[in-house]
C-alpha cells in the first residue's frame, strides 16, 4: 500500500513538472492612447467579441494579458470591424506587439473566417505575428472577422494586437496631385530663372 501511494506520489510529481504551463487569456481591453470609437465594446468569452467602429484611420489596439493555467495556448476573438472613417479602405492589417512577455514569446493568428456585408472577398496574408486582408471595405460598410490567436510561451504575457486601415487614393487623384506638385515645382523654377 505505502508503495504504490509512493509511485502514485512520485507520477504526480513527475507530471506536475514535465506537463507545460499553458496560458490563459484574463483581460482583453482597448489602448486609451489608441482610442475606439464610440460605440466599441468588448465581451470576455470564448470566443472574445469585440465590436469596433472607425472613425479615422488611425490604429486602435487591443491590451491582451495571459494568466499561467491549463488550457491550450490559443484563445478565438470573433470582431466586428465597421468603417466610419469617411475614406474607402484598400486592406485592413493585424500585428501583434509584446509589451512585457518572455523573450521567447510568440504569436500567429490561424483559422480565419469572414462575414460580410457586401459580399467581399479578402485576400489574406500571414507571417507570424501579422494577418493581412486585402480587399475593398467602402465608408459605412462593416464586415466580421474570426480568428484564432495561437500563443508560444505566453505565461504572464502582456501584449497589443494592432489593428488599422489603410487606403491607396484613387489613380485620378494620385494624377491630379501630382500635376498640381508638377505645377508648383516648375513656377518656382521658372522665377528662379527669371532673376
Amino acid at each position: 500500500m505505502k508503495r504504490s501511494l509512493a509511485v502514485l506520489l512520485v507520477a504526480a510529481w513527475c507530471v506536475a513538472v514535465v506537463a507545460p504551463v499553458q496560458a490563459a487569456v484574463t483581460n482583453i481591453q482597448f489602448n486609451p492612447q489608441t482610442p475606439a470609437g464610440q460605440g466599441s465594446n468588448i465581451f470576455p468569452g470564448d470566443p472574445w467579441t469585440i465590436g469596433k467602429f472607425f472613425e479615422t484611420l488611425q490604429p486602435i489596439n487591443l491590451l491582451v494579458e495571459t494568466d499561467p493555467s491549463e488550457i491550450d495556448f490559443s484563445f478565438s476573438v470573433v470582431e466586428r470591424i465597421a468603417n466610419r472613417s469617411g475614406i474607402d479602405w484598400t486592406d485592413f492589417h493585424f500585428g501583434i506587439i509584446p509589451l512585457d512577455t518572455d523573450p521567447n514569446f510568440g504569436a500567429n493568428f490561424t483559422n480565419v473566417g469572414f462575414q460580410t456585408q457586401l459580399g467581399q472577398n479578402f485576400d489574406v496574408q500571414f507571417m507570424p505575428g501579422m494577418l493581412w486582408l486585402f480587399g475593398d471595405i467602402p465608408n459605412g460598410s462593416e464586415f466580421t472577422i474570426e480568428f484564432d490567436v495561437q500563443l508560444f510561451n505566453a505565461q504572464n504575457a502582456f501584449f497589443e494586437i494592432e489593428q488599422f486601415p489603410t487606403y491607396v487614393p484613387e489613380p485620378s487623384s494620385l494624377a491630379c496631385w501630382s500635376l498640381l506638385a508638377l505645377a508648383v515645382a516648375g513656377g518656382t523654377f521658372w522665377r528662379k530663372r527669371r532673376r
